[in-house]
């Protein structure tokens, strides 16, 4: 969504309007097998056909599998398949922000992320609460994202895990 937004509110920006996007053209996944057998036992067949209708916006009455194309995917009216589509879209400009954030780890070092509020820099536990106006829930952080703990200059990705609770003054 993060990146969705970024664009969409970038003044500057060229291109499709917001409706007709997507982040690239390529297919992602590979074709359909179109093994009728095979399709019917693959634990990922409901997810395939999913994007295979509102994705690819395949039109299939005639290949081996489209009985099952037609079953898992016959309930489906154009505006949820729009709204997969896009979700689908949102997702992957995510995922692609989050390749290119983890390429910072290994780039710039722990102040030159702080700087652009992609870390907590010099992060240091302490026993007690010091007064002051600063509140992690303020930040860009939230609970269930994934971090990576270093210790520069030497001991990068020492431990990688999740935000399991957040509160203005500590990450658990």
């Amino acid at each position: 969504m993060a990146s969705y937004t970024m664009r969409r509110n970038n003044p500057h920006r060229k291109g499709k309007p917001d409706d007709q996007w997507s982040p690239s053209t390529e297919p992602f996944l590979p074709p359909t097998i179109d093994d009728e057998w095979i399709c019917k036992k693959c634990y990922a067949v409901d997810t395939c056909m999913l994007y295979r209708k509102a994705v690819e916006n395949v039109i299939d009455v005639d290949s081996p599998i489209a009985d099952i194309y037609e079953l898992k995917t016959s309930h489906l009216t154009p505006s949820q398949s729009a709204f997969f589509k896009k979700w689908e879209a949102l997702i992957s400009l995510e995922e692609h922000d989050i390749v290119r954030f983890r390429k910072e780890l290994w780039t710039l070092h722990a102040q030159e992320r702080g700087n652009i509020h992609r870390c907590t820099y010099r992060f240091v536990r302490e026993s007690r609460m010091r007064a002051g106006n600063s509140n992690l829930l303020e930040g860009h952080m939230n609970s269930g994202d994934a971090i990576t703990v270093s210790v520069e200059p030497d001991l990068l990705a020492l431990a990688r895990g999740f935000i399991l609770e957040l509160t203005p003054h500590d990450i658990v």
